[in-house]
């Protein structure tokens, strides 16, 4: 259980790495970001861990997990990070 979980961590955080690097935002306060959130990046890291062991699912899984990180920034972090990206 305690595997799952760190797999679902790592996985919202590799994911979640796109959209937050093209607005050049670190690392450091990023994974900050997802801390404050932490409910629901664990949630969708772990319907990613779940999509990758179906058996032909995981052959879309990774583009289809890069989109849903990226309206996730969207709607959680751009109003609040795209400040950074202005300095």
């Amino acid at each position: 259980m305690l595997w799952f979980l760190f797999s679902a961590w790592m996985l919202s955080i590799q994911y979640c790495d796109y959209p937050f690097d093209n607005h050049k935002v670190p690392f450091q306060q990023m994974r900050n970001a997802l801390r404050q959130h932490k409910t629901a990046n664990m949630q969708f890291g772990a319907l990613i861990s779940l999509f990758t062991m179906i058996p032909v699912l995981n052959l879309v899984i990774m583009p289809v997990a890069v989109c849903g990180a990226t309206a996730m920034w969207v709607d959680r972090y751009r109003s609040t990070l795209a400040r950074h990206e202005l300095r």
